[in-house]
Order: structure tokens, then C-alpha cells, then sequence
């Protein structure tokens, strides 16, 4: 398969839902490893009673370093509607993320989600052979390089239209996030075909 959907997600911290985390924003392109082309195919802002959060969760950080706000949230679908649409997006498919064990491993393999999907390679992995990380370790190896720094290396033409600046928003992440696998393909280091 070379139609490959690409997550992202943002969400109220960074332990996931087994610890009470909550996924606030979700965006979903289609990536064509063999045309280039990458298209939105999915992103809501998912909708809960704010007025019940406690202080951690008023104060996450995506509403310090995006425009997504506290009123978005409250006014946003319902979470059994948008977990609905993803499970029924995502079913069988072949998808992936900059940082699989955080979307789908923290997040969207638990209720209410529950998706049931196809994991091609992680992106966040893949871009690693190219881009370092911000920390080195003693062994001089690094960390895993953020989104931001691996999109503007490998994408220097900015295919993504963000124009210098990563809005922390779930669908112009996965479109980073998607050009950076793009160009992972032509590099030959992420494969073209995804098989289930």
C-alpha cells in the first residue's frame, strides 16, 4: 500500500490515558508515497466539560504554546463522536505518527479510541538516521530529534506551508510530519510500500 495515513495529537500531558491524559486535538492526512501528494483527511478539536478539570489540566501545555484554547475545547465534538470517526477513518488502514508510542501507544490504542490500524514504521525513528536529536548522550548518540528541527532540514522548500513556524496543531503536524516521511521515501530510508 502507498496511501499511508499520518496522526498527530494533542493532548493535556504527556503520560497518556491510563494516567487521565486526554486527547484535545487530532489531525489525519493522507500521504501517497509514490505521488508525493498529501491531503487532510480528518482533524477536530475534541470537546469535553472543562469547567470539571483540575488545575493540571486547565493549564496543559498545548494552551501555552498553540492558539488552541480552553473555549475551543469546551465547544468542541464530543469525544464519542470524534473517537467514532477515527476508529471508523482508521479501520484496517495503514497508519503512522512522528512518535508511535506516544499517539497510538498512550493514547489512541485506549477507550475511547481503541483504533485498530495497520503501524507503518515510526517517523520519528526513521528520521533519526538524518537528523540528530537536541541532547547527546556519553555514548554520543542523541535523542530523538523533535518534529520541528527534522521538518526543517529535510523539508527546506517548507511543502507544508508552515512557513518557519510549527503552530503545535494537530493537522499541520501531521503534514510536517508526512513531508518529512515523503522525503524519508526518496532518501530510500523509509520504505515506499506498506504492506498490512
Amino acid at each position: 500500500m502507498t496511501r499511508i495515513f499520518v496522526v498527530d495529537t494533542e493532548t493535556t500531558g504527556l503520560d497518556g490515558v491510563p494516567a487521565g491524559d486526554l486527547v484535545l486535538d487530532i489531525g489525519i492526512v493522507r500521504a501517497d508515497t509514490v505521488t508525493g501528494e498529501v491531503l487532510p483527511a480528518y482533524s477536530k478539536i475534541v470537546g469535553y466539560n472543562v469547567d470539571d478539570w483540575d488545575y493540571a489540566k486547565r493549564n496543559a501545555w498545548i494552551f501555552g504554546h498553540s492558539d488552541l484554547t480552553l473555549d475551543d475545547v469546551r465547544d468542541g465534538v464530543p469525544v464519542s463522536c470524534v473517537s467514532e470517526d477515527v476508529r471508523t477513518l482508521l479501520a484496517g488502514s495503514i497508519a503512522t505518527a512522528y512518535n508511535i508510542p506516544f499517539d497510538f501507544g498512550k493514547f489512541l490504542r485506549y477507550r475511547p479510541w481503541a483504533v485498530s490500524c495497520h503501524l507503518a514504521p515510526d517517523i520519528m525513528v526513521a528520521a533519526h538516521n538524518l537528523v540528530d536529536g537536541e541532547y547527546e548522550f556519553e555514548d554520543g548518540s542523541t535523542s530523538w530529534p523533535r518534529l520541528e528541527k527534522a521538518y526543517s532540514q529535510l523539508c527546506p522548500t517548507d511543502p507544508a506551508g508552515l512557513n518557519g513556524v510549527q503552530k503545535h496543531r494537530a493537522l499541520s503536524d501531521a503534514m510536517a510530519a508526512a513531508h518529512v516521511m515523503l522525503r524519508l521515501v526518496n532518501d530510500g530510508i523509509y520504505p515506499r510500500e506498506v504492506t498490512a
